[in-house]
C-alpha cells in the first residue's frame, strides 16, 4: 500500500504518461511499482559531473537543477520543476559518465525510478518502449528549440522569450542561476530586467 503523498504523485505521474503515450493499467503498474517516493532536501546532490546517471526522477513538488562545472563557474543548461521528469538523458541512455550535476534547488517530492529496474520493464513491453521513445524525441525537440534561441536571438531577445514562454521561471530561479542559464552575466540580466519587458512573438525559434 502506499500512503497518501506517494499515492498522490503516483497520479500526477500517471496524468503526466497519459499525454505522451497512453498506458494499460498493467503496464503503469509495472512501471509504476518501481517508482520510489522520495524527500529531497535543498541542496542534495542527485548526480555528480563524471559519475554514470542511473535514475530519472519525477518532479511533484519544488526544481531541481542541471549545470555543467567550469572552473569557479556554473552554467547552468535546464531546470525541472513540477510535472516534469528530471535526469541527464544523455548519461542515462548511454550509461557514459555525465558532463553535468543534478542538485535540489528547492526542497523536492520526487519520484525515482532505477535504470536497471526500468530497464527490465521497457523489455518486455512495447507500450512502454513507445513511451520512452515520445519522451525522448519531446525531450530532443526541447533542447533544440533552447540551443536555437542562443543561436538567433541576442540576450535582450532571450530575455523575452523566456518571459513569454516560461514566465515562472522569472519568479522562482534567483538571479544568478537564470543569468547562467540565458547565457550572459547577472549585471546585464538586471540591466534587462531594469526594462519595461515588451513581449513579443517567437513562434519560428
Amino acid at each position: 500500500m502506499y500512503d497518501k503523498q506517494h499515492a498522490e504523485l503516483l497520479q500526477w505521474y500517471r496524468a503526466y504518461v497519459n499525454k505522451i503515450y497512453p498506458l494499460s493499467d498493467e503496464d503503469f503498474f509495472s512501471l509504476g511499482k518501481f517508482l520510489k517516493f522520495k524527500h529531497i532536501k535543498k541542496g542534495d546532490i542527485l548526480l555528480e559531473e563524471g559519475k554514470v546517471c542511473k535514475y530519472f526522477w519525477f518532479v511533484g513538488k519544488g526544481c531541481l537543477r542541471l549545470f555543467l562545472q567550469k572552473g569557479n563557474i556554473e552554467i547552468n543548461v535546464r531546470f525541472f520543476f513540477e510535472n516534469s521528469i528530471a535526469s541527464n538523458f544523455a548519461s542515462l541512455h548511454s550509461g557514459e559518465p555525465s558532463k553535468f550535476s543534478l542538485v535540489a534547488m528547492e526542497d523536492c517530492t520526487v519520484l525515482s525510478a532505477y535504470r536497471p529496474f526500468y530497464k527490465a520493464v521497457i523489455n518486455v513491453s512495447k507500450p512502454i518502449v513507445q513511451l520512452s521513445a515520445n519522451f525522448y524525441q519531446q525531450s530532443f525537440f526541447t533542447e533544440i528549440e533552447h540551443s536555437n534561441s542562443f543561436k538567433i536571438l541576442n540576450p535582450e531577445e532571450r530575455y523575452q522569450y523566456l518571459l513569454a514562454k516560461q514566465p515562472s521561471y522569472l519568479q522562482r530561479i534567483p538571479l544568478v542561476h537564470l543569468a547562467s542559464y540565458l547565457g550572459m552575466s547577472r549585471k546585464t540580466l538586471c540591466r534587462i530586467r531594469s526594462l519595461t519587458p515588451k513581449i513579443v512573438s517567437f513562434d519560428t525559434v
